[in-house]
């Protein structure tokens, strides 16, 4: 019944019905308190009903469910940043990033998120160590497609938003990164 009651509650955060999501995922919670997932969607439930306190603490726990796992630290960052915490949200993406001594490309999402906090953030110092980071862990082609794509995406906002120097930045990462798109 807990996981059905997960997935309903999945249903209605992509619905849009963050309230009746944070129910339906609070009684799976009540089936099975220390599932990672559930406690993940109630954490994101929560974000998007702005009861960041609380989606907090939902969402350390879930990430401490499963350390492995880049769903909850990239969710609690999104919360810290919201909350105007942008060095938190930073240092828990750093700790997603390196919590296995390693650089990879299984980080590209964390990384991913930090290059959109360091955007919003106006660090262009850091925003370029961390489009290098991208071009150093995309080692396999079909790795190095992906990237370009997603930082592509990045740099067609950032033109749309009349932020020509920065879009330049992200597609010219993008060109490197997979020069035949």
């Amino acid at each position: 019944i807990g996981t059905l009651r997960n997935m309903l509650g999945e249903c209605l955060l992509q619905k849009e019905q963050h309230s009746k999501a944070a129910k339906q995922l609070e009684k799976a919670l009540e089936i099975d308190s220390d599932n990672a997932r559930y406690l993940l969607n109630r954490g994101i439930a929560l974000h998007r009903l702005n009861r960041l306190s609380e989606a907090e603490k939902v969402l350390r726990r879930a990430w401490s469910q499963n350390e492995d796992d880049y769903a909850p630290p990239r969710a609690l960052a999104q919360v810290l940043f919201s909350d105007s915490r942008t060095e938190e949200a930073l240092s828990v993406l750093d700790d997603a990033i390196y919590a296995d001594d390693q650089v990879d490309f299984q980080d590209f999402f964390c990384i991913y998120d930090k290059l959109q906090f360091l955007l919003l953030q106006g660090e262009l110092d850091k925003l370029e160590e961390h489009l290098d980071i991208v071009d150093r862990i995309a080692e396999r082609e079909q790795d190095r497609q992906f990237a370009g794509f997603m930082l592509a995406r990045l740099a067609e906002d950032l033109h749309q938003a009349k932020v020509f120097k920065l879009a330049d930045k992200f597609a010219s990462a993008a060109r490197t990164l997979n020069p035949d798109n």
